[in-house]
């Protein structure tokens, strides 16, 4: 198969942002692959099974211009801008962002009949060739406070990222080939004509055909080699299953399992240590304050010739590390679960628990924030320098402790928090011969939790929009993914109208709680350098922080009009409402409800020969939504998962002083998760043919 695809992604608009068109981009993929599959029956009681396939892949963002990244702020302070934003030159992490890999994967098998035994063993292997040109800054990024500072030049931020001198492009580069070898052995035994039961082993085990170059000063700074990516160990997975038939007389089983699962291939977040190793490119980060500031490095529009700072502390290292001890992600899954047919109509009643426990997952600690210098009015560490006390906070002094050799230090650890306990029931009324009609009902009830969601591939991303208490801290909370209440539907009604051609017309309804979302600060409260990733703390009442303005020269100005605006809102809000006096945990907001209805209609005709059929259907996704356009929407925030509640501009004798103007509110979502409109909000109509010999 062969499949091209390009995509206009529109980045950097929403409640509070806005954008021009040269921050868009078109999203060009291609997937070409092939399939080969061979099953042999060599004897009675033996057979084979064997599969190849390959896979080339390519994902490359094509920008309509090379100019710099430009953000442009209309609130907060010049020391630390903030609120509503205008974007515009080439979107930040788009300078440079190709992605090519090259997958071969094989596979063999071999089930042999013993008695009452059916044993199957094998192998599977694959490889995998990566190329991931990922370089964000590359044509700098600038930050301005106001229109008059963006006319003028006078920047507040200023980033940079440049390879090594003499070294290309291609240097920022990661590259590498991925290799991973399986084993199996299962054994299903037919115990009696109401018992099977199934168990067994799998092993398996990753490699790198190369390691990331060592970085010395990295581990004398830190303590941990960047060149290690892989433990090299087998991660040894037994299973057991059973399923019993009950001698009744109506169909009853019971079934269940237990055993370990390896996850989803860690490959994309390996790739940041390959393409963070400290040594392939250099790191600028100037601020206002700087040695180097906006007078010295001008501000250019063209990105392949922008300023340089010539002060050598003002060239850092990014670095990414792997925990020497990494494992591959991994958890332990358990099931139990009944079907009975009921005493009427022939409908199946059913009921499963699911239960599922981390042995092994991922995510980010950032090792570069240095050591807190106080802690805030509700506990948490705060890295700002100490010296910014009864003084609006500013984005130049935070991460105070940190070794300013380097600037994004994060390594990827493992984590053995997290579990999800998943309950189902339903009715199931299927096709009968004399009856046109089949139903089903179902209600799922899900807790999970996780200590992060892990949502983009990068390892800055990664730690930065898992949102905390205390940064760095080990602690499950409710999943980002978590759908706590799900009704699923179908109703189906079938009629052969003129022959064997059926026509059929099915309805799916589907009722859920909304997404979660955290609540958050829009700035950065706790000085790790990172906006709209703290978790909110709830005043108790009025007094218990400050409401108004925090001068540089440290005056405090009281807004208690602002104040009453807060708490009135606060009032229409009982989900953030009940965490008065304390930080809100993650993910503790719920979007609204959301019901949806799909319809199928097919309709089978004769074919052009005898033995042939085709069949045209007609797919409406959202039809409520094409009743009325007030139904079927969805109304959530977005895919960070937060609703920014307001500014915390500094701490002023011991109380956080809050700026309260506009908190995010829910908009709907038509977006999928990497950020294109596929209108899940509104009614679609797909019209589909099939011809069948």
């Amino acid at each position: 198969s062969n499949l091209e695809q390009s995509k206009l992604r529109v980045n950097g608009i929403n409640s509070s942002q806005v954008s021009l068109s040269s921050y868009w981009y078109q999203h060009v993929k291609s997937v070409e692959s092939y399939v080969g599959q061979l099953f042999s029956d060599w004897t009675d009681n033996f057979s084979t099974e064997f599969k190849a396939s390959y896979r080339d892949y390519s994902a490359v963002r094509e920008t309509p211009t090379t100019a710099p990244s430009v953000r442009i702020y209309f609130g907060g302070t010049e020391a630390s801008p903030s609120g509503d934003s205008l974007f515009l030159g080439t979107e930040v992490n788009s300078h440079y962002n190709e992605l090519f890999t090259e997958t071969w994967n094989m596979f063999g098998a071999g089930t042999l009949t013993l008695a009452d035994h059916d044993i199957k063993f094998g192998v599977d292997y694959s490889t995998n060739d990566v190329y991931n040109l990922y370089g964000p800054q590359l044509f700098g990024v600038y930050e301005f406070f106001g229109l008059d500072n963006f006319e003028d030049g006078r920047w507040t931020t200023y980033n940079l990222r440049t390879p090594q001198p003499g070294a290309s492009i291609d240097s920022v580069a990661g590259a590498f080939k991925y290799k991973s070898t399986g084993l199996f052995i299962q054994d299903q035994w037919f115990v009696n004509n109401n018992l099977t039961l199934t168990y067994g082993v799998r092993a398996d085990k990753p490699d790198v055909n190369v390691n990331p170059q060592y970085n010395a000063g990295a581990e004398t700074a830190f303590g941990y080699d960047n060149s290690q990516v892989l433990g090299g160990d087998w991660l040894i997975q037994p299973r057991f299953g059973f399923n019993y038939t009950f001698d009744s007389d109506r169909p009853t089983q019971l079934r269940g399992g237990i055993g370990l699962f390896q996850g989803e291939s860690p490959q994309v977040w390996l790739s940041n240590a390959y393409n963070t190793t400290g040594l392939n490119y250099i790191q600028y980060s100037q601020r206002l304050t700087s040695a180097e500031n906006w007078e010295d490095l001008p501000f250019s529009g063209d990105g392949f010739n922008q300023p340089v700072p010539t002060n050598p502390t003002a060239a850092l290292q990014n670095v990414n590390f792997i925990n020497p001890d990494f494992e591959q992600p991994s958890v332990w899954k358990a099931n139990l679960a009944i079907e009975h047919e009921l005493p009427w109509y022939g409908i199946v009643g059913s009921a499963e628990l699911l239960l599922s426990k981390v042995n092994n997952a991922l995510f980010y600690r950032n090792l570069n924030l240095g050591a807190p210098t106080l802690q805030g009015q509700d506990g948490r560490d705060i890295f700002f320098g100490a010296a910014g006390l009864n003084r609006p906070w500013s984005s130049g002094n935070n991460r105070f402790n940190r070794n300013r050799s380097f600037d994004s230090v994060l390594l990827l650890d493992n984590t053995n928090e997290g579990e999800t306990q998943q309950f189902t029931v339903g009715l199931t009324k299927p096709w009968t011969l004399d009856s046109d009609w089949s139903w089903s009902l179902n209600y799922t009830y899900t807790n999970a939790t996780e200590v992060s969601g892990l949502t983009s591939s990068t390892a800055t991303s990664g730690w930065n929009y898992n949102y905390l208490f205390n940064a760095n801290e080990e602690v499950a909370s409710r999943s980002r993914y978590e759908i706590k209440d799900r009704f699923l539907g179908t109703l189906n009604w079938k009629h052969n109208f003129f022959g064997d051609n059926k026509t059929e017309i099915g309805l799916v309804y589907e009722g859920r709680t909304g997404r979660p979302f955290s609540y958050v600060y829009f700035n950065d409260v706790n000085g790790d350098n990172r906006s709209a990733n703290d978790l909110f703390y709830v005043p108790s009442g009025p007094g218990d922080v400050l409401f108004g303005t925090l001068s540089s020269g440290g005056v405090f100005t009281a807004n208690p009009a602002m104040e009453t605006a807060f708490f009135d809102w606060l009032g229409d809000n009982p989900d953030l409402n009940r965490f008065r006096g304390s930080t809100v945990p993650q993910n503790s907001g719920r979007a609204a409800w959301v019901n949806t209805f799909d319809v199928r209609l097919s309709q089978e005709l004769p074919g052009f020969f005898k033995g042939h059929k085709s069949e045209i259907t007609l797919d409406i996704q959202n039809v409520g939504n094409l009743l009325n356009s007030d139904w079927g929407q969805i109304y959530d925030y977005g895919f960070f998962a937060t609703q920014r509640v307001a500014s915390a501009t500094g701490i002023y004798n011991g109380k956080y002083v809050y700026n309260f103007t506009n908190p995010d509110a829910p908009t709907v979502a038509n977006s999928d998760a990497d950020g294109f409109n596929v209108g899940v909000s509104q009614w679609s109509v797909q019209l589909g043919f099939k011809y069948k010999f």
